[in-house]
């Protein structure tokens, strides 16, 4: 016996309202001669946001029972008066997003030093975020259990569904040399990755709260959630509260040179990660390499002046 069942959920109109967003940016610049430079906050804030949760939706069925009659008679089929609840899901669009990016850059300039015919510019820039959904919903695919275990109180984790920190430091050195007798400019590029570091934070790690065989919600204290009876719903693809990728500093160099053959006619040739600087780190899924592999191009430039 094959019954079919279908459930319509009609959301209606749904009472979203307008995110709120805003940026806020200011700097100075400053002169030393022939050192130049500027510094540059910003601020960027996005609130109630809109947000996609799985919504659980408990669908209660009725028991059938069969009695087999024999010889070509067919199969009696009867309700036994029990009923069974089955768990499916649906995605609900709603209020709840909220983000916050902070970054700061530094950038410092010279003039071109006569004796070397280079010039230098450095740039710094540190960036912080953090993004937070503040609606609660069911998971019911990367909780800790392998498979659903009915005997449970506790079936299904209700999370808020994740709270994230992350923050980058970067530099970058650019050095042009410029080479009159050749008619030659090079350019040398170097880059330092010094932290690119993600925080998930245990809000969104443990369950707030759980959903029993009947499909009702029961809130859980922090501490509750944190217990070995709640264990099979802490989330399983979490592995550590802070993530360095990588956890180490790491740096890349890549070269241009432009040579003037006429007036009117440059060419150019292109190297990226030109010393084929290629760290690694051993994950629990294998190996990761920062740093694409080196790639080289030329470019010819024709202008009329």
């Amino acid at each position: 016996l094959l019954l079919g069942y279908t459930k319509v959920v009609e959301l209606g109109r749904l009472p979203i309202k307008p995110y709120r967003s805003y940026t806020f940016e200011t700097g100075f610049n400053f002169d030393l001669k022939k050192i130049h430079g500027s510094v540059f906050y910003f601020n960027r804030t996005m609130r109630n946001g809109f947000t996609t949760n799985t919504q659980v939706l408990p669908i209660t069925i009725p028991q059938y029972s069969y009695t087999l009659q024999g010889g070509n008679r067919p199969v009696l089929y009867q309700p036994t008066g029990r009923d069974t609840t089955i768990f499916g899901n649906y995605p609900l669009i709603q209020n709840g997003n909220y983000s916050r990016t902070n970054g700061l850059e530094l950038i410092v300039t010279t003039d071109k030093i006569r004796s070397i015919e280079t010039s230098f510019n450095i740039n710094t820039s540190f960036y912080s975020s953090y993004y937070r959904n503040s609606v609660p919903g069911a998971n019911l695919g990367t909780s800790g259990q392998a498979t659903i275990d009915y005997t449970k109180e506790a079936l299904f984790a209700v999370y808020n569904n994740q709270e994230a920190k992350a923050t980058a430091l970067k530099s970058t050195i650019i050095t042009n040399t410029h080479i009159p007798t050749l008619r030659m400019v090079i350019m040398l590029t170097g880059e330092i990755f010094w932290q690119s570091k993600g925080e998930t934070l245990s809000s969104s790690v443990y369950p707030v709260g759980y959903l029993d065989r009947q499909g009702a919600y029961h809130e859980l204290k922090p501490g509750e959630a944190q217990s070995p009876a709640y264990a099979h719903l802490v989330k399983a693809d979490f592995t550590g509260t802070v993530l360095y990728t990588p956890p180490m500093v790491y740096s890349n160099v890549h070269l241009r040179l432009s040579k003037e053959i006429t007036n009117v006619l440059r060419l150019s040739f292109n190297a990226y990660n030109v010393f084929n600087i290629r760290p690694s780190y051993r994950t629990n899924t294998g190996i990761d390499y920062y740093n694409g592999q080196p790639s080289f191009g030329a470019e010819l430039t024709f202008s009329i002046k």
